[in-house]
């Protein structure tokens, strides 16, 4: 079997941070193929390595059914336990712990379209102490991808329009997208334009790009666990 292709970029006038969230970035995109090895549901060439390797037949059905389980676990995950002596901390207390986790159990069952993908670059990335690390949901189109660096406005739950996305990410954000394309990585500050426009092109074709709007799904804030569980709240 041939070796997947490296990552794609577009190399600019970059600042020594940019370079560096780019390698990290191209990295993640590796981990992820090492990772999904049977690939996604939605991309043809996809269907065809499986097919031509004799791979079981992966469909879109397929996907949903794994979807349906892995969300049955995460609401299991999100529940405190009675031990006898008092409540036990859920597993997940936040969406951060959420998108870890669904990209772990994706990295379990090697299968994933846009979402799984970037929640396991997301993981992935998460180890490093980068600044604005965020997953990011186009709403209206059909897509979701991380970013490293994003400026101090993207927060979780925060919307911006997506002509707007220059000033809502800032000058040092970097795109890190392993489904696109097969996996493909930019730089806000000059390339959103191609890759928002590919994004919609291969993501969804037949939607209104002046329609889409950008939105946080969290953004890394680098709590260590016993912080967050200091805070959490048992049942009464």
């Amino acid at each position: 079997m041939l070796p997947e292709p490296a990552p794609k970029f577009e190399l600019t006038v970059l600042e020594t941070s940019d370079i560096i969230y780019l390698e990290l970035a191209m990295t993640a995109v590796k981990y992820v193929k090492g990772k999904i090895k049977a690939g996604s549901a939605n991309r043809g060439e996809d269907y065809a390595r499986r097919k031509k390797n004799k791979m079981q037949p992966l469909y879109q059905g397929t996907l949903d059914a794994q979807r349906v389980a892995q969300r049955s676990k995460l609401e299991l995950q999100k529940q405190p336990q009675w031990i006898g002596s008092g409540w036990m901390t859920p597993e997940v207390l936040d969406m951060h712990d959420e998108m870890c986790f669904l990209g772990e159990q994706a990295e379990f069952t090697g299968f994933g379209n846009c979402g799984e993908q970037a929640a396991v670059a997301y993981k992935f990335l998460s180890q490093y102490p980068i600044s604005g690390l965020t997953i990011i949901n186009l709403m209206g189109g059909n897509h979701e991808f991380v970013v490293l660096g994003a400026g101090p406005n993207v927060i979780e739950d925060a919307i911006c329009r997506s002509d707007k996305a220059h000033n809502f990410f800032g000058p040092h954000a970097v795109i890190c997208d392993p489904w696109l394309g097969g996996g493909m990585c930019f730089t806000v500050s000059t390339q959103w334009e191609k890759a928002f426009a590919q994004m919609m092109a291969e993501a969804a074709p037949t939607a209104d790009p002046g329609a889409v709007l950008i939105k946080c799904i969290t953004r890394h804030m680098h709590r260590h666990r016993s912080t967050k569980v200091a805070s959490w709240q048992p049942p009464k």
